[in-house]
Protein backbone atom coordinates (compact mmCIF):
# COMPACT_ATOMS: atom_id res chain seq x y z
CA UNK A 1 0.00 0.00 0.00
CA UNK A 2 2.83 2.83 1.06
CA UNK A 3 4.31 1.64 -2.69
CA UNK A 4 1.36 2.71 -4.24
CA UNK A 5 0.88 5.66 -2.71
CA UNK A 6 4.02 6.83 -3.26
CA UNK A 7 3.75 5.89 -7.17
CA UNK A 8 0.88 8.04 -7.00
CA UNK A 9 2.60 10.58 -5.45
CA UNK A 10 5.61 10.68 -7.90
CA UNK A 11 3.03 10.39 -11.00
CA UNK A 12 0.94 13.73 -9.45
CA UNK A 13 4.09 15.75 -8.96
CA UNK A 14 5.27 14.64 -12.47
CA UNK A 15 2.01 15.95 -13.66
CA UNK A 16 2.49 19.47 -12.21
CA UNK A 17 6.08 19.45 -13.45
CA UNK A 18 4.40 18.85 -16.98
CA UNK A 19 1.82 21.56 -16.54
CA UNK A 20 4.42 24.23 -15.41
CA UNK A 21 6.49 23.03 -17.80
CA UNK A 22 3.69 23.87 -20.33
CA UNK A 23 2.37 27.02 -18.98
CA UNK A 24 5.86 27.94 -18.92
CA UNK A 25 6.11 27.23 -22.86
CA UNK A 26 2.82 28.96 -23.43
CA UNK A 27 4.21 32.23 -21.77
CA UNK A 28 7.06 32.45 -23.55
CA UNK A 29 5.64 32.01 -26.74
CA UNK A 30 2.92 34.12 -26.10
CA UNK A 31 4.15 37.10 -23.39
CA UNK A 32 1.49 39.44 -24.06
CA UNK A 33 -1.36 38.76 -21.70
CA UNK A 34 -5.27 40.44 -21.35
CA UNK A 35 -5.59 41.83 -17.80
CA UNK A 36 -9.42 41.23 -18.31
CA UNK A 37 -9.78 38.14 -19.69
CA UNK A 38 -6.22 36.26 -19.44
CA UNK A 39 -6.10 35.79 -23.45
CA UNK A 40 -2.16 35.45 -24.20
CA UNK A 41 -0.89 36.56 -27.80
CA UNK A 42 2.66 36.49 -29.54
CA UNK A 43 2.67 40.40 -30.42
CA UNK A 44 1.92 43.89 -28.13
CA UNK A 45 -0.56 44.51 -31.68
CA UNK A 46 -2.74 41.47 -31.57
CA UNK A 47 -2.88 42.09 -27.48
CA UNK A 48 -4.28 46.09 -28.63
CA UNK A 49 -6.69 44.57 -31.60
CA UNK A 50 -7.92 41.95 -29.41
CA UNK A 51 -8.38 44.84 -26.34
CA UNK A 52 -9.86 47.34 -28.67
CA UNK A 53 -12.24 44.74 -30.41
CA UNK A 54 -13.90 42.64 -27.65
CA UNK A 55 -13.43 44.54 -24.10
CA UNK A 56 -13.49 48.41 -25.36
CA UNK A 57 -16.56 47.57 -27.75
CA UNK A 58 -17.97 45.78 -24.76
CA UNK A 59 -17.37 48.74 -22.47
CA UNK A 60 -19.09 51.40 -25.22
CA UNK A 61 -21.99 49.57 -25.09
CA UNK A 62 -22.31 48.42 -21.97
CA UNK A 63 -25.67 50.68 -20.86
CA UNK A 64 -27.03 49.32 -24.02
CA UNK A 65 -26.56 45.77 -23.10
CA UNK A 66 -27.76 46.07 -19.89
CA UNK A 67 -31.36 47.10 -21.07
CA UNK A 68 -31.18 43.94 -23.71
CA UNK A 69 -31.99 40.08 -23.43
CA UNK A 70 -29.11 38.39 -24.26
CA UNK A 71 -28.88 34.81 -25.94
CA UNK A 72 -26.22 32.83 -24.17
CA UNK A 73 -22.84 33.14 -25.96
CA UNK A 74 -21.51 29.36 -26.45
CA UNK A 75 -17.87 28.83 -24.98
CA UNK A 76 -15.47 27.74 -27.86
CA UNK A 77 -12.03 25.81 -26.57
CA UNK A 78 -8.79 27.55 -27.75
CA UNK A 79 -7.46 26.59 -30.54
CA UNK A 80 -4.19 24.48 -30.65
CA UNK A 81 -1.24 26.40 -30.58
CA UNK A 82 0.08 24.68 -34.47
CA UNK A 83 -2.94 24.77 -36.30
CA UNK A 84 -3.88 22.17 -39.07
CA UNK A 85 -3.10 22.50 -42.47
CA UNK A 86 -5.52 21.83 -45.47
CA UNK A 87 -4.39 20.32 -48.64
CA UNK A 88 -3.73 23.59 -50.35
CA UNK A 89 -1.41 24.54 -47.33
CA UNK A 90 -3.56 27.01 -45.65
CA UNK A 91 -4.51 26.95 -41.98
CA UNK A 92 -8.16 25.16 -41.81
CA UNK A 93 -10.36 27.50 -40.38
CA UNK A 94 -12.10 28.35 -36.99
CA UNK A 95 -15.67 27.87 -36.99
CA UNK A 96 -16.54 30.95 -34.99
CA UNK A 97 -15.68 34.75 -34.90
CA UNK A 98 -12.73 34.98 -32.59
CA UNK A 99 -14.45 38.95 -31.01
CA UNK A 100 -18.08 38.14 -30.91
CA UNK A 101 -17.77 34.01 -30.94
CA UNK A 102 -20.85 33.95 -33.03
CA UNK A 103 -20.56 31.93 -36.67
CA UNK A 104 -21.66 32.29 -40.12
CA UNK A 105 -25.03 31.88 -39.10
CA UNK A 106 -25.23 34.56 -36.27
CA UNK A 107 -23.14 37.94 -34.97
CA UNK A 108 -23.12 38.36 -31.78
CA UNK A 109 -23.13 41.52 -31.81
CA UNK A 110 -25.36 42.96 -34.81
CA UNK A 111 -27.93 39.94 -34.58
CA UNK A 112 -27.55 39.17 -38.43
CA UNK A 113 -25.74 36.58 -40.46
CA UNK A 114 -22.98 37.32 -41.72
CA UNK A 115 -19.73 35.41 -43.31
CA UNK A 116 -16.69 34.75 -41.56
CA UNK A 117 -12.87 36.04 -42.77
CA UNK A 118 -10.38 33.07 -41.81
CA UNK A 119 -6.30 34.06 -41.45
CA UNK A 120 -4.71 32.01 -43.71
CA UNK A 121 -1.42 31.27 -41.03
CA UNK A 122 -3.76 30.00 -38.03
CA UNK A 123 -7.19 29.47 -39.00
CA UNK A 124 -8.48 32.22 -36.42
CA UNK A 125 -12.00 33.82 -37.95
CA UNK A 126 -13.89 36.77 -37.85
CA UNK A 127 -16.57 38.46 -38.89
CA UNK A 128 -15.63 41.11 -41.23
CA UNK A 129 -17.94 44.16 -39.35
CA UNK A 130 -16.31 42.92 -35.76
CA UNK A 131 -12.95 43.28 -37.60
CA UNK A 132 -13.82 46.48 -38.47
CA UNK A 133 -13.79 46.50 -42.72
CA UNK A 134 -14.85 48.26 -45.40
CA UNK A 135 -16.27 46.93 -48.17
CA UNK A 136 -13.41 47.41 -50.18
CA UNK A 137 -11.09 45.36 -47.87
CA UNK A 138 -13.74 42.80 -47.29
CA UNK A 139 -13.32 42.24 -51.18
CA UNK A 140 -9.34 42.76 -51.13
CA UNK A 141 -8.70 40.24 -48.39
CA UNK A 142 -10.88 37.20 -50.26
CA UNK A 143 -8.04 37.30 -52.66
CA UNK A 144 -5.01 36.70 -51.50
CA UNK A 145 -3.64 34.68 -48.54
CA UNK A 146 -5.19 37.00 -45.49
CA UNK A 147 -3.00 37.28 -42.28
CA UNK A 148 -4.80 38.58 -38.83
CA UNK A 149 -3.07 40.90 -36.79
CA UNK A 150 -0.92 38.62 -34.91
CA UNK A 151 0.05 36.36 -38.15
CA UNK A 152 0.78 39.75 -39.61
CA UNK A 153 3.60 39.65 -41.94
CA UNK A 154 5.72 42.06 -44.00
CA UNK A 155 4.28 41.99 -47.79
CA UNK A 156 7.63 42.95 -48.69
CA UNK A 157 10.44 41.13 -46.87
CA UNK A 158 8.12 38.25 -45.60
CA UNK A 159 9.16 38.75 -41.57
CA UNK A 160 7.06 39.63 -38.71
CA UNK A 161 9.64 41.04 -36.56
CA UNK A 162 9.78 44.75 -35.78
CA UNK A 163 5.93 44.39 -35.45
CA UNK A 164 5.83 48.34 -33.96
CA UNK A 165 7.35 49.05 -37.01
CA UNK A 166 4.07 47.72 -39.10
CA UNK A 167 1.93 49.60 -41.65
CA UNK A 168 -0.96 48.24 -42.28
CA UNK A 169 -3.00 49.30 -45.82
CA UNK A 170 -6.41 50.89 -45.51
CA UNK A 171 -7.66 49.35 -48.08
CA UNK A 172 -6.49 45.47 -48.77
CA UNK A 173 -5.09 45.07 -45.07
CA UNK A 174 -1.55 43.84 -45.96
CA UNK A 175 1.13 44.59 -43.54
CA UNK A 176 4.40 46.70 -44.68
CA UNK A 177 7.50 47.52 -42.34
CA UNK A 178 7.90 51.69 -42.50
CA UNK A 179 11.74 51.21 -43.37
CA UNK A 180 10.52 48.12 -46.50
CA UNK A 181 8.83 50.97 -47.97
CA UNK A 182 10.28 52.82 -51.08
CA UNK A 183 11.30 55.57 -50.12
CA UNK A 184 11.32 54.25 -46.46
CA UNK A 185 8.73 56.50 -43.70
CA UNK A 186 10.46 57.33 -40.15
CA UNK A 187 6.96 57.78 -39.15
CA UNK A 188 3.73 56.43 -39.17
CA UNK A 189 1.35 58.60 -42.14
CA UNK A 190 -1.44 60.39 -40.29
CA UNK A 191 -4.76 59.87 -41.30
CA UNK A 192 -5.72 56.74 -44.04
CA UNK A 193 -2.88 55.20 -45.90
CA UNK A 194 -2.77 53.18 -49.07
CA UNK A 195 -0.19 50.70 -50.53
CA UNK A 196 1.18 50.71 -53.59
CA UNK A 197 -0.79 47.79 -54.97
CA UNK A 198 -3.96 49.47 -54.10
CA UNK A 199 -2.73 52.88 -55.58
CA UNK A 200 -1.78 51.02 -58.85
CA UNK A 201 -5.64 48.87 -58.33
CA UNK A 202 -7.79 51.97 -56.84
CA UNK A 203 -6.42 54.93 -58.45
CA UNK A 204 -8.37 57.99 -57.11
CA UNK A 205 -10.54 55.49 -55.14
CA UNK A 206 -7.70 54.46 -52.72
CA UNK A 207 -8.37 55.72 -48.92
CA UNK A 208 -5.86 57.91 -48.80
CA UNK A 209 -7.01 59.90 -51.70
CA UNK A 210 -10.80 59.58 -50.18
CA UNK A 211 -8.65 60.96 -46.64
CA UNK A 212 -7.79 63.81 -48.37
CA UNK A 213 -10.80 64.77 -50.37
CA UNK A 214 -13.02 64.70 -47.76
CA UNK A 215 -14.90 67.47 -46.40
CA UNK A 216 -13.35 69.51 -43.65
CA UNK A 217 -15.46 68.25 -40.24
Amino acid sequence: MECCCSCRKKMSSSRKKMDAAAAALEDRDKPYACDICGKRYKNRPGLSYHYAHSHLAEEEGEDKEEAELHTPVPHHPEEHKTPKKGPDGLALPNNYCDFCLGDSKINHKTGQSEGLVSCSDCGRSGHPSCLQFTPVMMAAVKTYRWQCIECKCCNICGTSENDDQLLFCDDCDRGYHMYCLSPPMSEPPEGSWSCHLCLDLLKDKASIYQNQNAPPS
